[in-house]
């Protein structure tokens, strides 16, 4: 894999973990994805 698709790779990695973490604040506190995000 060339250093630009690991770095993509990682990007697009951490994009969905945090995205993760957002939806579940949202469905477990019961807050819209946007407070979810901020908390995050």
């Amino acid at each position: 894999m060339t250093v630009f698709k690991r770095a993509l790779f990682g990007l697009a990695v951490l994009c969905f973990i945090i995205a993760l973490g957002s939806l579940g604040y949202a469905l477990i506190e019961g807050w819209n994805f946007f407070e979810g995000l901020y908390m995050t």
